[in-house]
């Protein structure tokens, strides 16, 4: 059974979007490795290129591994059944995959300087892909061994139960999801809300991901809590599409993540932005139309749980950013970074000294110091300031002929 179209486009984002991530670490690497050749008058030499082989094909196999581990984690959320004939598609997605994805490793100019006889990229690109490959027969031949085994694993020999809710979410939103289970349960008695993240909703000693699968085919109705997070997550993705065709789905926006913004095909279903307590509400009177339960007035105040709705989507966009190693302190809703990923978003035009971020960073326990940029290269443990939104944009905070940076 080979992937769905849009199921393999939607997996092969989520893939390069993890691939990406890695270009800075590789770049990191090979930047290292290149400086200390030089410095040591090896540069292109044959220590160098094996050397920097090494890397490249360390870096391509953890590329391989990284994008099958995605793929592997969509077959068995969506319980594929697994047949001899998958393993070629399965192939055939990876190999596309990271053609894409290893743009950067290709680009190198560093291949230039190779002696003959090194490996060329796609010789080492065959060599890390093999090693994948070999994984996924040895996956499809176990798989299919097992489904013969345990047929009722398989797919239409579980009832759909009306009142079964499956609540679907990023590992990130996890406090999120916990406050909404139990106000539905308190709200619609009689309704059961299944939470992969909640204690007990897997009962000891089951598989996570079989278990799961169960619930994808067992549950009535789908709520999807839609974030910032959540839409960079193929688990997400896939729970929704089991529900797409034949069971209903109710998507709610938190936080920066607004209606208008959610991508098709999520913008066509049902769908609510909790900012209000009039929108709040309407996800259990939806709940209550889907599942035939009617409402009960238990539960918290709609105003009450709004707030602690917004006070968990605050924490989780906060620990998302410390994830990805953003080191800073907050200013005004935005925030000064002297740590993160700064080199994935745009740098725009300069703003101007503020005494208020001083402030803002000494709070946060830093030395706030003002140098020119050229003097930066020589002081060690000494790291620029940007103003910036950890998102889209960063700016450079100038103060005439200096800028703000950190000793650390």
């Amino acid at each position: 059974m080979p992937l769905d179209d849009n199921v393999r486009e939607a997996t092969q984002r989520s893939m390069l979007a993890a691939l990406k991530a890695r270009e800075d670490i590789f770049a990191e690497k090979t930047g290292a490795l290149t400086s200390e050749a030089t410095k040591a008058g090896a540069f292109g030499g044959s220590a160098y290129s094996q050397a920097l082989g090494r890397v490249l094909f360390a870096e391509v196999s953890e590329r391989s591994a990284l994008a099958w581990k995605i793929l592997r984690e969509v077959v068995a959320a969506l319980g594929i059944p697994i047949v001899a004939e998958f393993g070629n598609d399965l192939k055939a997605t990876i190999r596309r995959t990271l053609i894409s994805g290893t743009e950067d490793v290709k680009r190198s100019t560093t291949w230039q300087t190779w002696n003959s006889g090194a490996p060329t990229v796609s010789e080492i690109f065959e060599r890390a892909i093999h090693e994948v490959e070999t994984e996924i027969d040895l996956f499809v031949e176990t798989e299919s061994r097992r489904s013969q085994t345990h047929p009722q694993l398989g797919a239409g020999t579980i009832e759909v139960e009306k009142h079964r809710v499956f609540l679907s979410h990023a590992a990130a939103d996890e406090g999120i999801a916990a406050i909404l289970k139990r106000e539905i349960e308190q709200r619609l008695t009689g309704v059961e809300v299944f939470c992969a993240s909640f204690p007990g909703d897997i009962p000891l000693g089951f598989r996570w991901s079989a278990q799961i699968q169960v619930e994808l085919r067992r549950c009535g109705a789908l709520v999807l809590l839609a974030t910032e997070r959540s839409m960079s997550r193929p688990w997400v993705w896939f729970e929704a599409g089991t529900f797409w065709f034949d069971r209903p789905i109710i998507i709610l926006c938190f936080g920066r993540l607004k209606l208008e913004m959610l991508p098709a095909p999520l913008s066509e279903r049902e769908s609510a932005n909790v900012d209000s307590a009039a929108h709040l509400g309407s996800l259990f009177s939806s709940l209550s139309s889907h599942t035939g339960i009617s409402e009960t007035p238990n539960g918290n105040p709609l105003e009450e749980l709004l707030t602690n709705l917004n006070t968990q989507e605050a924490y989780a966009e906060e620990e998302a950013f410390n994830r990805q190693g953003w080191r800073g302190a907050p200013w005004e809703q935005k925030y000064l970074a002297f740590d993160g990923p700064l080199q994935q978003i745009q740098l725009i035009d300069p703003v101007p000294y503020d005494p208020s971020f001083t402030s803002a960073l000494t709070a946060a326990g830093y030395t706030v110091v003002q140098v020119r940029p050229d003097q930066l290269p020589r002081m060690p443990g000494c790291k620029r300031v940007y103003l910036t939104d950890r998102r889209e944009w960063r700016q450079v905070i100038v103060d005439g002929d200096v800028v703000l940076a950190v000793r650390t």
